[in-house]
């Protein structure tokens, strides 16, 4: 099912303006875009924007940009609202964890409009996995041990994550 997504250069006015540049990734229970915004000073922020919008969901956004669903799906759309807000909540717990700092998102805000929540986070540079093409045997290794040691701090805090796949992980490009 195609989900329509906020055009490129819409605004979104949260805790302070934020302007959509693209859609980034479709998952199952949001849309991401990339976007930014500008500080008082005129300094531009990119950030990282996921709209909550699940995949199963029958649901439509309507001319104001709000996001519908189907009679039918109104229940299970609020709990999946109600997710989406508990998962930025405990990332913002797990960012606070020593040792899973510099290894997750940095969540920034959390604030429902348009009939949906919107998570904000900090933009990181980087490709994510499934485009990252490794230059030997022993880097795969690296990564990936690293990787086993950061989803054991996940489950140390009590987190099972359940979406791990090459383009949930992200590689920064100033490190290995």
């Amino acid at each position: 099912m195609l989900r329509e997504c906020l055009g490129k250069g819409s605004s979104l006015l949260l805790d302070k303006e934020y302007i959509i540049q693209e859609v980034i990734g479709r998952g199952a229970s949001c849309l991401v875009y990339d976007g930014f915004y500008t500080d008082p000073s005129d300094g531009r922020h990119r950030v990282r924007i996921k709209e909550c919008f699940p995949y199963h969901i029958i649901a439509k956004r309507d001319s104001q940009g709000r996001i519908v669903p189907a009679e039918s799906w109104k229940d299970a759309f609020e709990k999946a609202k109600n997710i989406f807000s508990d998962a930025y909540i405990r990332n913002t717990e797990i960012r606070n964890t020593m040792g899973l700092t510099n290894a997750t998102i940095d969540p920034l805000w959390n604030q429902e409009q348009n009939n949906t929540v919107y998570s904000v986070m900090s933009y990181i540079e980087g490709k994510d996995y499934e485009n990252y093409e490794e230059n030997c045997l022993k880097d795969i290794f690296t990564r990936m041990k690293r990787l086993c040691k950061i989803i054991g701090g996940y489950h140390k805090e009590g987190c099972l994550h359940l979406d791990i796949k090459p383009e949930n992980i992200l590689i920064p490009s100033d490190t290995k």
